[in-house]
């Protein structure tokens, strides 16, 4: 699992430590919490590039669904908002 200080990104395989660049993340699906134009997908085009294929889910439970069943390959998900604080 690779966490920044707002995000938090779950790999599809614990084994495997994930390295990321603009160039690497063509045709990398990631999951994330919300909807198109959500903060959420502009956090990860920001930390993974425009290449990155993102799938908008409606809650951080499917999110992890996805990412357990190999759907997608990783989860792109806040864990403190700037506002209200902790995501619990």
């Amino acid at each position: 699992r690779l966490t920044t200080p707002t995000t938090s990104i779950q790999s599809a395989s614990p084994y495997t430590a994930p390295a990321f660049s603009s160039s690497t993340a063509l045709g990398l699906r990631v999951a994330y919490q919300g909807v198109p134009g959500a903060y959420s997908e502009k956090s990860t085009r920001e930390l993974l590039g425009e290449n990155v294929i993102a799938i908008g889910r409606p809650d951080f439970e499917s999110c992890f669904q996805a990412v357990a069943s190999m759907e997608v390959d990783y989860a792109c998900l806040p864990i403190e908002n700037s506002l209200g604080g902790s995501i619990h």
